[in-house]
């Protein structure tokens, strides 16, 4: 015999199939229950008029299955596919009002690496989706008073980005919001239009607080800006700024995650000018 395989030779997944019952506490058939399974597409399925529900295809390992209905407490259960075989899970749910409390809304987290505890409580079993494929959960279904830890790596861009968990106990829903931060950085110095001696920084994120100082020693001019200018454009006056001339910087900027530093040059031209800045 010789391996199924797919078109160009790639062998077939392992895959098996999950059926089962959802019954009442009465051990009566319910139908329209949401049955939801912890696979990669957080796939889900509604019960028949007879109770039985089944998932096709299911790669091989462990998983996590959450039956949940209104008006009924939900239950979650652990399960093992096979290659082949089908694996039976019932599921009994007695009537009630799912609760599911949330500790906080909203996360902000630094532009590193992270990983955070969420706690969740609840009489009954709920499911967590994230919304971005950067914002990872370690079990993505919990039972009762439990709860899971969310990772993301690095914010390696230049903008702010933004998730959501949501959170499922039969009809009762919760959103967490969770916000992580770019590392703080120049990204553009330009010049006002019509030409003025009015320079413009435009940083990656949020400045709390800047220390400019010039680096030219031919001129004492004053550097007129506001140094807690809380927004990710500072804007900056240099009186010894002549036209067609080119002048050196230093920077020290705050945010609310990290500080950096950085010398740069401004060229003052006679129309309005854009470049990207190059540093660390």
């Amino acid at each position: 015999t010789f391996p199924s395989c797919k078109k160009g030779g790639e062998k077939s997944p392992s895959t098996g199939i999950i059926s089962g019952t959802v019954f009442s506490k009465d051990h009566l058939p319910l139908a329209g229950v949401k049955v939801s399974i912890d696979d990669r597409e957080r796939s889900f399925v509604y019960s028949d008029a007879e109770g039985k529900y089944t998932f096709r295809s299911i790669a091989v390992g462990d998983y996590s299955i959450l039956a949940a209905k209104e008006k009924y407490l939900s239950e979650s259960k652990r399960a093992t596919v096979t290659k082949d075989i089908t694996t039976k899970i019932d599921f009994q749910l007695g009537v009630g009002e799912v609760t599911l409390e949330i500790e906080r809304e909203a996360y902000d987290f630094s532009y590193d690496r992270f990983t955070n505890i969420i706690n969740v409580k609840s009489n009954g079993a709920w499911i967590v989706t994230p919304s971005a494929d950067w914002l990872r959960v370690d079990n993505a279904i919990g039972l009762g008073d439990n709860s899971f830890i969310i990772s993301a790596d690095e914010n390696k861009g230049d903008e702010v980005r933004v998730a959501t968990l949501t959170l499922a106990a039969g009809k009762v829903v919760k959103v967490i919001s969770i916000t992580q931060y770019p590392r703080i950085k120049l990204l553009e110095v330009s010049m006002t239009n019509p030409i003025s001696d009015t320079v413009v920084l435009t940083f990656s994120t949020v400045v709390e607080e800047i220390q400019l100082a010039s680096k030219y020693g031919l001129c004492s001019g004053n550097l007129e800006y506001n140094k807690q200018p809380l927004s990710k454009e500072v804007r900056f006056k240099y009186s010894c700024g002549r036209l067609g001339q080119s002048y050196p910087f230093q920077l020290t900027v705050k945010s609310k995650y990290g500080t950096y530093s950085q010398d740069f040059d401004v060229d003052f031209f006679s129309k309005r000018i854009k470049y990207p800045v190059v540093g660390s």
